[in-house]
């Protein structure tokens, strides 16, 4: 079975799969606007090595929702914990995107994003 990530000099689409570890409406859109943001910069910014022409016509971005735990409390408070929980977001939502996968490695994700909000004392 072909790669569905074809090249981005290929007619077809390039595709970029994004494991976000929420199913928050609000952080899901968060990163989609993020990831198209740098396609679109990479696109105009003469670097082709990554996108060409129209990067919304030569990449085609899909994103993946996973309701996964942080690991951290709640309310995460300082920077460490937000992040660690960040980072363990990240990590279950790449687990969890392979597992829906199976044994489709077409289908793995690219990349995998944690957002965790915390509390920090001034």
């Amino acid at each position: 079975m072909a790669d569905s990530r074809t090249s981005p000099n290929s007619d077809r689409p390039q595709i970029i799969r994004v494991a976000v570890g929420s199913k928050n409406p609000c952080k899901i859109e968060a990163v989609r606007k993020a990831f198209r943001e740098i396609l679109d910069r990479g696109a105009n910014d003469g670097n082709s090595d990554n996108v060409t022409a129209s990067s919304r016509s030569v990449v085609k971005l899909e994103i993946s929702a996973f309701d996964v735990p942080s690991g951290v409390p709640d309310q995460p408070f300082g920077d460490p914990e937000t992040r660690q929980g960040a980072m363990n977001r990240a990590q279950a939502a790449f687990n969890a995107a392979i597992e829906a996968a199976g044994d489709d490695f077409s289908q793995y994700p690219d990349f995998a994003v944690g957002l965790e909000g915390g509390l920090e004392k001034h």
